[in-house]
C-alpha cells in the first residue's frame, strides 16, 4: 500500500497515523487517572470514617487504597484500575495527601484540583457529578422541548393546560440561558434540575410514562414470542402438553392479549401503571416457565427410575 506513496507522503502518512495512535493513548491514560483519582478519594472517605485524617494515616491509606479487593465498584476491572491507581499514587502523592487533609470532594479533588478527568462526565452507581447532572439537565430540557413542540405527534403530546404548556416552556428557555452561561457548579445545577422538575412537572412525567409504555411493549413482544417458541418445540419433540401446561399456556396468552388492549387504548397511562403491569406479566410468565421445568425434570426422573 505505501509503495504507492512518494517518500513524502508516505512520511506524512506515518505521521498522522503515530498521532491518532498518541491521541487514543492519551485519551484512555486520562479516562484510567480520572478512575483511578475517585477510587483514591472515595476511599479515603471509607477509611477515615472512623479515624482522624494525620498524616500517618494519610500515608496509611494511600500504601494501601490501590489493593485489587479495595476496587470492585467502580467502572475498571480491579486488575486495571490498580495499576492506574498505583501509578497516580506515585505521581500525585503530596497533592493527594494535601487535599485529603482538607477533607475536599472527589469532584474537588479530581476535576478542580487535580485536573484528572478534564472532559470526563464520570459516573458510577451512588455518585454525583456535576458533570453528569448537567448532561441529565439537559437531556430533560431537550425532552421538554421534543414533546411541547408537537412534532412527535398527537399520541406523544401531554394532557396539560395552556398555562402549564407556558410555565414549562419558559422553564426550558430558562435552562438553556442557564446551561449556556453559568458555571459548572454542582449546587447551582442541583437547584435548576429541581425548579425545572417542578414547572415542567407534568411534561417530564409524560416522559417517564412514554418510557414505561416501551418497556412494556418491548416486554410483551418478548413474552408473546417465548410463548411461541415454548409452543413451537414441544411440538417438534412430540412431547404432550399436561392440562396444566395447557391452562397456563392459555392464561398466559389471555393476560397478554388483555394487556396488548389495554396498551392499546390506554396511551398516556402513569409510568407506575404501566410498570406495574409489566413486572405482574414477567413474574407470571417466570412462574410457568418454573412449573414447566420441574414438570419435565419429575418426568425425567420417572423415566430413569423405570
Amino acid at each position: 500500500f505505501f509503495l504507492s506513496f512518494s517518500s513524502d507522503r508516505c512520511c506524512e502518512t506515518m505521521q498522522v497515523l503515530v498521532l491518532f495512535a498518541l491521541a487514543a493513548v492519551a485519551g484512555a491514560s486520562s479516562r484510567q487517572e480520572c478512575e483511578a483519582c475517585h477510587a483514591v478519594v472515595h476511599q479515603a472517605g471509607v477509611f477515615f470514617d472512623k479515624k482522624e485524617r494525620t498524616e500517618a494515616a494519610l500515608k496509611e491509606h494511600l500504601s494501601t487504597v490501590c489493593a485489587p479487593q479495595k476496587l470492585r465498584v467502580y467502572n475498571l476491572s480491579p486488575p486495571k484500575l490498580a495499576t492506574a491507581c498505583k501509578e497516580f499514587v506515585k505521581t500525585h502523592e503530596a497533592e493527594i495527601q494535601r487535599y485529603l487533609s482538607e477533607g475536599l470532594s472527589e469532584y474537588e479533588t479530581c476535576h478542580v484540583r487535580l485536573d484528572a478527568c478534564t472532559d470526563i462526565a464520570y459516573d458510577r452507581h451512588g455518585y454525583v457529578d456535576a458533570l453528569v447532572l448537567r448532561r441529565r439537565l439537559k437531556s430533560s430540557m431537550d425532552d421538554v422541548h421534543r414533546l411541547l413542540d408537537g412534532k412527535l405527534g398527537p399520541e406523544y403530546s401531554p394532557d396539560i393546560t395552556q398555562e402549564e404548556s407556558h410555565a414549562a416552556h419558559v422553564a426550558a428557555q430558562e435552562t438553556q440561558a442557564f446551561l449556556d452561561t453559568s458555571p459548572l457548579d454542582l449546587q447551582l445545577i442541583l437547584n435548576k434540575t429541581e425548579e425545572l422538575k417542578s414547572k415542567a412537572s407534568k411534561v417530564l412525567a409524560f416522559k417517564s410514562s412514554i418510557e414505561a409504555r416501551v418497556q412494556l411493549q418491548s416486554t410483551l413482544d418478548a413474552l408473546k414470542s417465548n410463548a411461541q417458541a415454548m409452543a413451537d418445540r414441544k411440538g417438534r419433540t412430540g412431547r404432550r402438553m399436561t392440562d396444566r401446561e395447557y391452562a397456563d399456556r392459555e392464561a398466559l396468552e389471555s393476560k397478554l392479549q388483555s394487556a396488548t388492549s389495554f396498551l392499546s387504548s390506554n396511551p398516556k397511562e402513569s409510568a407506575e401503571t404501566y410498570l406495574a403491569l409489566k413486572d405482574k406479566l414477567q413474574k407470571e410468565h417466570a412462574d410457568i416457565l418454573e412449573r414447566t421445568f420441574n414438570n419435565i425434570y419429575e418426568r425425567d426422573q420417572a423415566h430413569d427410575d423405570l
